[in-house]
């Protein structure tokens, strides 16, 4: 049986599982690779005896767990945002780095404490750029719930001193459009980027609350991680709906019992069956990962500035969707088969005024070229939505025969180690273009916080692997910035 390659990524994607992730498997979504603790032949023989209507073995678990990460990151607007953030991040760097050199300034590393100590003149040259790194790096930290790290920030520097969620987020739309349009920005981009300008903030004390919430939470909860509705109340207990396919009800409920404090994990779906008072646990898994779905369809890039009406805090952000989409089951009711995604979605968004699924997905002519291969998975998720729109949260499509080649080499990781073998994405352009962009935006991100950084790749490599990218990368790195910088340091993490 050909089966896909795909990997887990989570809150934290540069790190190796912690509590409550599968030991057999984790993944770095930035560089689109994911680890599996066992062979190929292994992986292949655990799919092969999974059925739909039966329980998954613990390879099929991890494995399709893993697989509805790469979804989240790949084929929602949540993570294209993500990654058109950690873009900008670098085209960022790049613009600080020029201004300081044209200004006969000689950059020193980190940059944001190099810069806090310039002159007002250079502060003044470099302010654009770096409020938008700032801000970038601000709404990610926040959004992956380290809160007192986002205070802190929050607090350090005079660009971001006093600044509140709802300017991080609306500074973020113009600048992420900015960078992503490029300099030369004329006809209907321009009026885009006039929109954004121009938009509204809707519900203005709710937005304050969440500001109120995130600093209370920064001082008075426990450690990053523990906080309740973050992203990865969405990510975690989706992936964990798709891995209790095939249970029973009581089943769940025993796991629940002795695992009660994995909030972000079998917790939201409790919410989701006490919401629905249903014993059903298909219903209500099927429900819970179109609520997660549609969590994540929030109409967040900048483009969708036209469709969208205003800026709500609850319509925009992962968590505060999730929430406001279980009040609404109340009113709709379950997910009862996945042709009636786009029933059941449509009526939520009518219920909260929410620019619907189909308006997010819609087929248009605008490209983001700086996002690269990102933009390219997107459009071709968007596509396959809007043919069938609940072709994302079906547990079984990603390796169904039926799904087609097409599908399950277009939706993988483009790096996939096994414990036999490394697997490369048969697209050398979209690998290649994958590897040496995490190890440019990991390189550049480590200029602008502190020295620059040992680029660990996640995967094993060949001998002479670390060396060639390194090269690749110190090309591309020095032909951006118009002059010869030193190659990146890259090695492989340790089996």
């Amino acid at each position: 049986m050909e089966t896909p390659l795909v990997a887990k990524s989570g809150t934290s994607p540069k790190q190796a599982p912690g509590p409550g992730a599968h030991e057999s498997s984790w993944t770095n979504t930035d560089a689109l690779a994911g680890i599996f603790s066992c062979s190929s032949e292994e992986m292949d023989a655990a799919l092969a005896s999974s059925r739909p209507d039966a329980p998954l073995n613990e390879r099929a678990r991890g494995w399709v767990h893993e697989h509805l990460h790469l979804y989240h990151a790949i084929t929602t607007p949540i993570g294209v945002f993500f990654s058109a953030l950690r873009t900008v991040q670098t085209l960022a760097t790049r613009d600080v780095l020029i201004h300081l050199r044209s200004a006969g300034v000689p950059p020193k590393v980190p940059l944001l404490g190099h810069v806090r100590g310039a002159s007002p003149t250079v502060i003044e040259a470099v302010g654009d750029p770096l409020t938008v790194w700032l801000d970038a790096e601000m709404f990610l930290t926040y959004q992956q719930g380290s809160l007192a790290a986002y205070a802190k920030l929050a607090a350090e520097y005079p660009v971001t001193r006093g600044t509140t969620v709802a300017g991080i987020f609306q500074r973020l739309q113009v600048g992420v459009a900015r960078y992503l349009l490029g300099p030369d920005i004329q006809g209907s981009p321009r009026e885009m980027l006039e929109a954004l300008v121009r938009e509204k903030f809707v519900d203005a004390a709710q937005w304050q609350q969440e500001d109120r919430n995130s600093f209370a939470s920064a001082v008075l909860s426990p450690p990053p991680g523990d906080r309740i509705g973050g992203l990865s109340t969405v990510f975690e207990s989706a992936c964990h709906a798709v891995e209790l396919w095939g249970q029973s009800f009581d089943t769940f409920e025993r796991l629940y019992a002795a695992r009660h404090k994995d909030f972000n994990y079998l917790w939201p779906i409790t919410q989701t069956a006490e919401t629905l008072r249903s014993r059903s646990l298909p219903e209500i898994l099927a429900t819970h990962l179109a609520v997660c779905d549609l969590a994540l369809a929030a109409p967040i890039m900048p483009d969708r500035v036209a469709v969208r009406h205003g800026l709500r805090v609850n319509e925009m952000l992962p968590h505060t969707r999730f929430f406001s989409i279980l009040n609404a089951l109340e009113t709709v009711g379950p997910l009862r088969r996945p042709d009636g995604y786009s029933a059941f979605t449509d009526a939520i968004c009518e219920h909260l005024d929410w620019t619907r699924p189909e308006e997010v997905f819609a087929a248009d002519d605008r490209r983001w070229p700086m996002l690269g291969v990102r933009d390219e998975l997107f459009h071709l998720a968007t596509e396959l939505r809007r043919a069938e729109p609940a072709i994302f949260i079906t547990p079984f499509s990603a390796y169904d025969p039926e799904m087609g080649a097409r599908f399950r080499e277009q939706f993988t990781f483009h790096t996939l180690q096994f414990t036999d073998r490394v697997v490369y994405h048969q697209n050398k352009t979209w690998l290649y273009a994958s590897q040496l962009g995490f190890i440019c935006n990991e390189w550049l991100h480590g200029v602008m916080v502190g020295t620059p950084k040992t680029v660990v790749l996640p995967w094993r490599t060949q001998a002479d692997e670390p060396a060639f990218l390194a090269a690749e990368a110190q090309e591309l790195i020095s032909k951006t910035l118009g002059w010869k910088v030193p190659p990146p340091h890259v090695v492989s993490r340790p089996s």
